[in-house]
């Protein structure tokens, strides 16, 4: 069972279309259209799903997707993951202070997250940006809108 929440056309096509590529190899899954409400409760909260398609849960920073989502005692782990080294991570990622150590945690805790396939995201909404060569500390990790990167950032002489 696919269920997708009714947070417009994009959603529905994306659940379709995937509905659809199971069923060109044999596999069986019906899609469920939910209301915004039940999607949060029943799935982000309740994890009652086999495949999720929906808006992503109300996190405005990286150590907050990380904490609520992937972390073993998160409120939204939905996927009922436990891994001790992914939370050992987690929680020191948030606790890290050093840009450079922390984008490497990062990069681990990724690398963790996809090749354990806990969750993940097939699309997202394109955000366009443009610099040039004289712009140093670009590092942009961006969860729903975590703008402290841009703090960060300074333009070279060139």
């Amino acid at each position: 069972m696919i269920r997708v929440g009714e947070n417009g056309p994009d959603y529905i096509d994306t659940a379709n279309r995937l509905a659809g590529a199971f069923a060109d190899v044999g596999i069986r899954a019906d899609v469920e259209r939910v209301s915004t409400r039940v999607f949060a409760d029943d799935v982000w909260i309740g994890g009652n799903f086999d495949i999720a398609i929906g808006a992503p849960a109300p996190i405005h920073s990286i150590s907050g997707y990380l904490l609520n989502i992937h972390h073993s005692q998160g409120a939204w782990n939905t996927s009922r993951a436990s891994d001790p080294e992914l939370d050992r991570l987690i929680e020191a990622q948030a606790a890290e202070y050093h840009p450079g150590k922390r984008s490497e945690m990062l990069k681990e805790i990724q690398e963790r997250i996809i090749a354990a396939k806990y969750r993940m995201i097939l699309a997202t909404r394109n955000t366009h940006w443009a610099y040039w060569n004289t712009v140093e500390g670009w590092e942009p990790y961006i969860t729903r809108g975590d703008t402290d990167f841009l703090t960060r950032m300074w333009k070279s002489s060139g």
